[in-house]
């Protein structure tokens, strides 16, 4: 038996997902031009955490259980 991870927010709507989307990766493209100024502009008295996360495919992030186990936590 497999199990496999799950990581896309499931109370999103399609669009609310590819909106997400678009504005990450305007935001990435944005600081791979001027890393320096992006950080000026972007980041304030505030704490800002940016985090870019390229998932791995659902093939990849499956794991093996014996039959009858526990996923695991």
């Amino acid at each position: 038996k497999k199990l496999c991870a799950r990581w896309v927010p499931h109370l999103l709507t399609i669009d609310q997902k590819r909106i997400r989307m678009r504005i990450s990766q305007a935001c990435l493209d944005r600081f791979k031009q001027n890393k320096m100024d992006f950080k000026r502009r972007f980041i304030n008295v505030d704490e800002t955490w940016i985090h870019h996360y390229i998932p791995e495919p659902k093939e990849q992030s499956k794991q093996w259980i014996e039959a009858g186990g526990r996923a695991p936590k």
